[in-house]
């Protein structure tokens, strides 16, 4: 029976989701005759009837003589502009029959036009007649009409022939929705839309205030970004109605001039945070942790460049990456309903009106579809749904974890009296299962030592082979010197050292001459031997030197950093080395000889920019020019 309830929902649902798409879709008419006022009109939609030239440079002087200028007719009403055009001059004819004195209305509800001048020609006389202007829809005080925004009251005279010029400016997107209405069918319009609207705020007011309670309560923070979420979405509607410019915020001139982008980044921001919170994204790992840090990072973005960098071309992002959180909001939920969590379900369906009005809102606000002011209607409807049903999901979720918590309590009590039972029972055998569980302990506890102690001895070997693999692995087998592997990642670390320290760092690379000479003449044993010899004169230099380094580079090639020495004192100290290598006496069997070193040196302070490899290869360099040289000398190139 709930299975097909709940399937019944959706199919009204979603026949109420495709009739507003198709109301909202549905192309308007252009008109090419001119409107027509008397006495039987209500509201004329003067747009199917406009034409605009792309420019405000223009007097009205100019507009109402020149013949030659560009018109363009409206192809699409309302107009709807690209935001790289800041400013527009409209014009529309209509004339009119018998009124019995009723006065118009002049209509203009689009929130983000930043200021209008309207002028009313009369072609029946062929002079200007009333004109004004409204800056930042700040509410004027000539006319009763002029207390709601977008509005001017004119009077028209029976049977006559009127161009309408106006002239608007905008920081935002620049759409132009202009009619004519009734004095008393705007009035009769008027007085609706403030129930509607006094009624829409109230239920989220209320909804701020029940839940604010709650989460000072309960202290979960599903319940503050709900809050959060909440009041953007008031402050949002606020500003995209006009309410906020008319009647909150008029001198405030940033947000009467930024207000859609601020204040529907604000809102894309608190929703990102709440479905991130309620779904429990970052425990859920995987692409949907990854969607939820994507969504709130990129409205950070955009909402911090609207505040430090607000441009016009920024409502395009707002709208593109409104469009696409809708789409991604809609998956994750639906996906975490598909999973089986219960807050994904209700999310789905709280989100799933709101989602499509607002999809169909930025389809409209970019020109994809036409723009109606109803489409701001139907995302406010979606708002009050998606308010309702997510507090209505806050508190089942309170109720349920309640539930769960008072489940587990009842289920731990039963275990624990199902536990006195069966202690109860078992009382009469207690005494032999005492010591038969005495005498188990004493044989475990006796396994356990033994079973440590091997342990222990097999832990002890292991770490000595560790340690005896990890010498091998870093030292020459030959000379007890690092190896070329081991100098490599050392030499590294000790010019990243250097380079923080800012000390100078010296490589020398030693090479022993004519060492092929030595292993023909007197054997390899004998070559053996020399290259031990070096060997432990170079480790007792490094040792006595700071960070030094001492490595067998190749096979007759040593390798020796040492820091904190300039240029001069690694010469001085190569020479020591060359000197006391030259000075070894040398024996294979009775047969004495000697051997000469050629030496390399090469000096830097390490900067961010420099390459260790070049430091190697600058050495390497000037020992090639030791051998060039003669051999047996210390040779020291600038790096």
């Amino acid at each position: 029976m709930q299975f097909a309830l709940e399937h019944c929902y959706m199919v009204i649902f979603l026949s109420i989701l495709l009739s507003l798409f198709g109301f909202a879709v549905a192309p308007q008419a252009l008109a090419n005759s001119t409107p027509v006022l008397d006495r039987t009109s209500e509201v004329i939609d003067l747009g199917p009837n406009s034409h605009y030239l792309t420019t405000t440079a223009l007097y009205i002087n100019e507009l109402t003589k020149r013949e030659d200028l560009p018109w363009q007719p409206v192809l699409q009403s309302p107009l709807n502009i690209n935001i790289d055009q800041p400013g527009i001059w409209l014009k529309t004819d209509f004339r009119t029959g018998v009124l019995n004195n009723w006065f118009w209305v002049l209509h203009v509800p689009w929130s983000g036009i930043s200021s209008l001048e309207w002028y009313l020609y009369d072609r029946s006389n062929n002079r200007l007649g009333q004109n004004g202007s409204i800056d930042q829809w700040r509410i004027a005080k000539t006319f009763s009409a002029d207390k709601h925004p977008y509005s001017v009251r004119l009077m028209l005279a029976d049977n006559h022939e009127y161009t309408l010029f106006l002239k608007v400016t905008s920081e935002e997107k620049l759409i132009v929705p202009v009619s004519l209405v009734k004095e008393k069918t705007f009035i009769q319009q008027a007085v609706e839309n403030h129930l509607m609207f006094g009624l829409f705020y109230g239920i989220l007011i209320a909804m701020l205030g029940y839940n604010l309670s709650l989460f000072i309560y309960v202290r979960d923070s599903s319940y503050a970004y709900y809050c959060l979420y909440v009041s953007t979405i008031i402050l949002y509607t606020l500003s995209v109605t006009g309410i906020g410019s008319a009647y909150i915020w008029h001198d405030f001139d940033w947000l009467n001039e930024h207000g859609y982008r601020f204040t529907a980044s604000l809102a894309f921001f608190a929703a990102a945070l709440f479905i991130r919170s309620f779904l429990k994204l970052p425990q859920q790992g995987g692409w949907l942790r990854l969607s939820g840090d994507i969504a709130v990072l990129a409205w950070a973005m955009v909402l911090l460049q609207v505040l430090i960098f607000p441009t016009p071309w920024q409502v395009y992002l707002v709208d593109g990456v409104g469009t696409i959180s809708c789409i991604a909001g809609f998956t994750v939920s639906a996906y975490r309903w598909y999973q089986g969590d219960i807050s994904g379900k209700y999310m789905t369906i709280a989100w799933s009106m709101l989602i499509f009005s607002t999809f169909l809102l930025m389809l409209g606000l970019t020109g994809i579809i036409a723009y109606r002011t109803e489409l701001y209607y139907f995302q406010f409807v979606g708002f009050v749904i998606e308010v309702l049903l997510l507090s209505m999901a806050l508190a089942e979720r309170i109720g349920r974890e309640r539930k769960e918590r008072i489940a587990a309590e009842s289920q731990s009590i039963y275990y624990e009296q199902q536990s006195l039972m069966a202690k109860s029972r078992e009382l009469a055998a207690q005494q032999h299962a005492l010591a038969v569980e005495r005498q188990a302990k004493e044989e475990l506890e006796q396994k356990v030592e033994e079973q440590t102690f091997e342990l222990k001895q097999a832990m002890g070997a292991l770490e000595q082979a560790n340690h005896e693999l990890e010498h091998i692995s870093r030292v020459d087998g030959l000379t007890g010197l690092y190896n070329r592997r081991y100098f490599d990642k050392a030499f590294k670390d000790s010019f990243s050292s250097c380079l923080q320290q800012q000390l100078s760092l010296s490589v020398l690379i030693l090479d022993v001459d004519f060492f092929k000479q030595v292993n023909d003449k007197y054997g390899y044993q004998a070559g053996d031997e020399c290259l031990r010899q070096i060997a432990q004169i170079l480790q007792q230099n490094a040792d006595n030197e700071a960070h030094g380094l001492c490595a067998r580079y190749g096979g007759e090639e040593f390798c020796l950093v040492v820091a904190g020495m300039d240029a001069t004192a690694a010469a001085k100290f190569a020479e020591q080395i060359r000197t006391q290598v030259s000075s070894l006496k040398l024996c294979y069997g009775t047969r004495p000889f000697q051997v000469t070193i050629s030496i390399g040196v090469a000096t830097t302070i390490p900067t961010p920019q420099a390459n260790p490899e070049k430091l190697l290869q600058a050495a390497d360099n000037a020992l090639y020019l030791a051998k060039s040289n003669g051999r047996n000398r210390v040779e020291q190139l600038p790096f």
